[in-house]
């Protein structure tokens, strides 16, 4: 997720592009097939950037490593469109409104 790295206080939904399965593994401890659902073009405070979302399928618990997420919880998506938890990525909340409203 280097590409987001920039706010790195902030919640996120995306793992930028073919680092996605890594990410996924080291942070989750999980190595479900991915599946590409968008691609967009964004801002950041460090110019325009290229996003790459996948989705997945759970089959397994997730199993997060606190050295790489310290805190963490699981959301109903209807509760995170209607009140978006703070802080939270701007991009992360536009891409969940594509992909699900």
């Amino acid at each position: 997720m280097r590409a987001l790295d920039s706010e790195p206080s902030l919640a996120t939904t995306a793992a930028a592009g073919t680092a996605a399965t890594r990410e996924l593994a080291e942070e989750l401890g999980i190595r479900p097939p991915l599946r590409e659902a968008l691609r967009l073009r964004t801002a950041s405070p460090l110019g325009p950037y290229h996003l790459t979302v996948h989705l997945a399928e759970l089959c397994e618990p997730l199993r997060p490593d606190p050295r790489e997420i310290p805190r963490h919880e699981l959301l109903p998506l209807a509760h995170v469109l209607a009140v978006p938890p703070r802080p939270f990525i701007p991009t992360g909340l536009d891409v969940l409104r594509r992909l699900f409203t």
